[in-house]
């Protein structure tokens, strides 16, 4: 894949020694071109980092079953960086509408303000919840949650982590709730940009996601995220794994 390829590779060959985690596992011996490192967004920790430190988890094509059902609005492309297993930096690119949203600590891109700002200013009566879900398993999940969340909440189903993080930071959706297994590709920049956004990703037990180890890369007890009453909601879903 093109995208693995010049993520992972082109990582590798600026920094050997970084720990970078992608989905895909192809074997490439040909040139890859070197990343840009020489422009003002790249310095944006504001300090040095061991490279012993840092994790950087890739997912060359999120919602690889719509692409192929040329669903390409879910298709997103990611790259998440965690410093000591927190997410501290993330980017998803909309490869077929070429939009981009990144950030790193406090510092963002003009599009993730945008659509921060968005959230901001809605005026949403509302009082139902709106929770967006994965596809694969809508209609169990749309049972759990009207049974634990009340009012019953709108559910919607939609592909892709990334499209689904992007969802949430915009304010569209309130809640991004994935109830099975994971891998930690699929969520490690999604929890960084809302971090940013100042929401939160645990899993459904209420633990934050250590994106440190490459080999602990599964996700067991799902994915809840969300910007506003995080507490509470893992409170009324936790005995959806109980």
């Amino acid at each position: 894949m093109a995208s693995h390829r010049i993520m992972y590779y082109g990582l590798k060959r600026a920094f050997p020694d970084l720990t970078v985690v992608s989905e895909e596992r192809e074997e490439h011996d040909s040139w890859v071109a070197m990343p840009n490192l020489y422009i003002e967004e790249f310095h944006v920790i504001g300090e040095e980092v061991r490279e012993d430190r840092l994790t950087i988890w890739l997912d060359p094509l999120d919602a690889t079953q719509e692409y192929t059902e040329g669903l390409t609005q879910y298709v997103t492309v990611m790259a998440g960086l965690a410093v000591d297993g927190i997410p501290f930096g993330g980017i998803i690119h909309k490869p077929f509408t070429n939009e981009t949203i990144w950030s790193f600590g406090d510092r963002k891109n003009r599009m993730m303000g945008d659509l921060m700002i968005q959230d901001m200013i809605r005026n949403d009566e509302e009082e139902r919840l709106h929770f967006i879900v994965s596809r694969s398993h809508a209609g169990r999940v749309r049972e759990q949650v009207e049974k634990y969340i009340k009012p019953p909440p709108m559910v919607t189903s939609a592909g892709g982590a990334g499209y689904k993080i992007w969802e949430i930071i915009k304010g569209d959706y309130d809640v991004y709730l994935h109830t099975t297994h994971m891998k930690k590709w699929d969520i490690c920049a999604g929890a960084a940009l809302l971090n940013t956004a100042e929401g939160r990703v645990t899993d459904l037990n209420g633990k934050d996601i250590d994106f440190k180890s490459p080999f602990d890369y599964r996700l067991e007890d799902g994915v809840l995220a969300s910007k506003y009453d995080h507490l509470q909601l893992l409170k009324s879903l936790k005995k959806i794994i109980t």
